[in-house]
């Protein structure tokens, strides 16, 4: 995080950041939330939604207004069930594979939303930035993910047959 204060501090001053910060958050740590969570959503999205949504209902953290709605329990439920539907699709040979795959078309927009609605609509700017890094950073998470998963798959003898 330390390089992006850096990074900016190097901006000439007659650049116009908008003010991103949040509460006692700087801009660097806003940005940072939404850089992680769209690292978070490439991995498990569902997982990531709700962890979000819970901490802000249990008052952990400050939700910026567009992660409010994770907060209810309709999205609570959804992403917990979905959350849990994932943790046992990962343990089935053949549908673990069909996961990640009908998967990566969801996380990677997932992780660029995500990244985005820190920033919100007031900076509009600063959001269309953040979902492209977004989208970047949840797809290399994503591709990490199923290239270890996919190794240690193979390694253990369990192979969808699929052969390249």
């Amino acid at each position: 995080m330390s390089f992006l204060i850096e990074l900016t501090s190097q901006l000439p001053s007659n650049i116009d950041l908008p003010d991103i910060s949040m509460g006692s958050m700087s801009q660097a740590h806003v940005f940072a939330i939404g850089v992680l969570l769209a690292w978070l959503a490439g991995i498990r999205v569902y997982l990531t939604v709700f962890g979000v949504g819970l901490a802000g209902l249990l008052g952990w953290i400050e939700l910026p207004p567009a992660l409010v709605p994770a907060q209810s329990w309709w999205v609570l439920g959804t992403s917990g069930a979905l959350a849990v539907a994932e943790f046992f699709a990962d343990k089935i040979p053949g549908l673990d594979s069909l996961w990640d795959m009908v998967h990566t078309a969801i996380r990677i927009p997932a992780g660029a939303a995500l990244a985005a609605s820190v920033f919100g609509a007031d900076h509009a700017v600063m959001a269309v930035v953040a979902a492209l890094l977004g989208g970047g950073f949840a797809a290399t998470a994503h591709a990490a993910s199923a290239a270890t998963t996919s190794g240690s798959a193979e390694s253990a003898g369990c192979s969808s047959g699929v052969r390249a």
